[in-house]
């Protein structure tokens, strides 16, 4: 059993889904619907987040491990989860990255965002780039992720 992704022209199988409703979904990456509802697409939160950070997507996809270039990625990833229907083995590809550190990059930034103590102007930062986003794609996003206030 297998589940594929298509992005682009390429195709993605997913082993081991136990759920035989969605043993043959595809979603495809460039789409902005899914069950009803529109999603942006990976790379208008990419650019968002360039945007609202100022690096290049050759910065934001590379291996280097820059405090502010970090926090920009796991931004990215954390915004990714929340407003698209994929996995955290496609985001993971989409960013050149492991599933483990997208499943890390979300919980760094639910805890971050919600510490306004210690993290001052994430919470509104994610807000600021979601406002990006939805106004870049024209979607609006599919839930909060439990870091709105």
């Amino acid at each position: 059993m297998t589940q594929a992704f298509i992005h682009q022209t390429r195709t993605y199988n997913q082993p081991g889904v136990a759920n035989a409703s969605t043993r043959n979904r595809q979603l495809p990456a460039l789409a902005t619907i899914w069950r009803g509802q529109k999603f942006p697409k990976i790379y208008d939160i990419q650019a968002a987040v360039m945007q609202y950070y100022g690096f290049t997507i050759q910065e934001l996809l590379s291996p280097r491990k820059a405090k502010e270039l970090c926090r920009a990625r796991q931004v990215a990833m954390y915004l990714a989860m929340e407003l698209t229907p994929y996995s955290y083995p496609m985001v993971g590809r989409l960013f050149k990255r492991d599933h483990s550190t997208v499943v890390h990059a979300r919980h760094m930034i639910r805890l971050r965002a919600a510490d306004s103590v210690n993290h001052p102007g994430l919470q509104s930062d994610i807000d600021a780039i979601r406002k990006m986003i939805d106004e870049r794609s024209g979607a609006s996003p599919r839930g909060d992720g439990g870091v709105s206030a």
